[in-house]
């Protein structure tokens, strides 16, 4: 027995000699013990840390993906149509926030919405901000209406066979 403990360097350790008891002759052993202890608990978390960090960028692409989605669908939309999205997104995961730059971004295209200034709506909440782009949708001559339908990109055209 006394053989195995001294071949081993203190890893095997039978009764009744204690693991202390090869520790003590053997003092590496108990380092080395101590190390693998040590790298095991680190490799653990590690392997928390990275399924966090997964999870984490998963949620965020799926994020950018509604964002994608709200944007496109904006796109799509008129100043007569828009509070329709707005209500459609506002109860969404979106931030709000990241709503209202979606559709200060877009304003800027149409003639009817240039009287509004983003920096004079920014203490509005956005419900209003609705109902003012809405207002100069209707305010706005027939014709202005008209060239902002036609600035919408979804005019598809259905043709006869001739």
């Amino acid at each position: 027995m006394r053989n195995v403990i001294i071949e081993s360097r203190g890893a095997c350790c039978w009764l009744p000699l204690s693991a202390q008891d090869g520790w003590r002759l053997f003092p590496e052993m108990r380092f080395q013990w101590s190390e693998r202890c040590r790298r095991q608990s680190e490799l653990n978390a590690e392997k928390y840390t990275r399924q966090r960090r997964k999870e984490a960028c998963q949620r965020e692409t799926a994020y950018q993906a509604l964002a994608g989605q709200a944007e496109i669908e904006l796109a799509f939309h008129t100043p007569q149509t828009v509070s329709s999205w707005s209500a459609r997104w506002s109860g969404t995961e979106l931030r709000q926030y990241d709503l209202e730059d979606m559709f200060w971004r877009w304003s800027e295209r149409f003639p009817s919405l240039e009287p509004m200034e983003r920096r004079m709506m920014a203490s509005q909440p956005f419900w209003s901000v609705m109902v003012e782009s809405d207002a100069l949708a209707k305010e706005s001559p027939e014709s202005v209406r008209q060239l902002e339908r036609w600035m919408v990109p979804n005019k598809l055209m259905h043709q006869e066979a001739s």
